[in-house]
This record gives C-alpha cells, sequence and structure tokens, in this order.
C-alpha cells in the first residue's frame, strides 16, 4: 500500500524526531485478467477483487445502476489494500452496473469509477 510513500525524519534532538509524511495518490490496481462485464448463474456467489494503494487510507463508495444502496445479496468490503464486492445466490434481479468511486476524504483526489456490469443468467 505504501509504494510511493514519501517521509521526512528531522531529527529535533538525540531521541527525538518529527516525521511528516505526504500523501499518496489512489490508485486502483487493475490487471489484464480484469473485465468489465461478467455473467452469473443464478443461486452463484462471486466475489470481485480490486487492489488498490494511496495514503492516507482512501473512502470507497459502491453504487449500483446509479443507486447507493446495494442489493441484499451484494457486500462491499475493503482493506487497507483491496476493494471487495461480494456476492451471494445472485438473482436476476441482482443484475445491473456495480460502479465502484475512491476518493480521499480530506484532499479533491477523485479516481474515475469503475464499473462492472454483472448479469444474471436464469436456467
Amino acid at each position: 500500500m505504501f509504494d510511493d510513500l514519501v517521509a521526512m525524519v528531522t531529527p529535533l534532538t538525540r531521541n527525538a524526531y518529527t516525521v511528516s509524511v505526504s500523501a499518496v495518490t489512489p490508485k486502483l490496481k487493475l490487471d489484464s485478467s480484469w473485465s468489465d462485464k461478467v455473467i452469473l448463474q443464478a443461486g452463484k456467489s462471486q466475489k470481485y477483487k480490486i487492489p488498490y494503494s494511496g495514503y492516507p487510507e482512501p473512502k470507497i463508495t459502491w453504487a449500483f445502476s446509479g443507486d447507493t444502496h446495494l442489493p441484499s445479496t451484494v457486500t462491499p468490503t475493503a482493506d487497507t489494500a483491496e476493494i471487495v464486492l461480494s456476492l451471494k445466490n445472485v438473482a436476476r434481479g441482482d443484475s445491473g452496473i456495480y460502479e465502484v468511486t475512491v476518493s480521499y476524504h480530506l484532499y479533491p483526489v477523485l479516481l474515475p469509477p469503475v464499473s462492472y456490469y454483472i448479469g444474471v443468467a436464469c436456467p
């Protein structure tokens, strides 16, 4: 997470230091296996993981087809290095565009949203 972190250490006394840490712009680390269109079978479960970096920890917001209320079968989580969207026992009503936005609380940095179209096929 802190690959681009810049810190400056200034000695004050023999045992005391001041540490200044600069912000690191958030980055989503999408690799070649990432796809923005996914079709799942009804009743199946799936996790989608998006690695990211940035400091301080960014604000992560999900939307489903333009609404911030996600279906009850969908659970978003995040830790310090990965954003995860978990879908459990999906149904046709879970089909739509899931969009994640990463921004900072304190700084005016906003990455372009990343979108998944998730379709649910019924047998």
